[in-house]
């Protein structure tokens, strides 16, 4: 059970600003369009987002976002 449920891998959170750093954007860029267009799933925890960083893996290795859209 304890496999499946992923059990011992760290679960890695990034900030919005952490994203935006990665994307060389701005956070409102993030907000708007990784997470307002669902392209990135993010959990909001006290008012703040948190991106799992294989979401952030998985939108670069698929190129899931157009250049120019920065």
């Amino acid at each position: 059970m304890n496999e499946a449920m992923g059990v011992g891998e760290p679960l890695r959170l990034l900030t919005v600003d952490e994203v935006a750093r990665l994307f060389g954007s701005r956070p409102e860029w993030v907000r708007r369009k990784l997470i307002g267009e669902g392209i990135v799933r993010a959990s909001k925890v006290g008012g703040r987002f948190f991106v799992r960083a294989d979401e952030v893996e998985r939108v670069l290795s698929e190129n899931l976002v157009r250049e120019g859209a920065r």
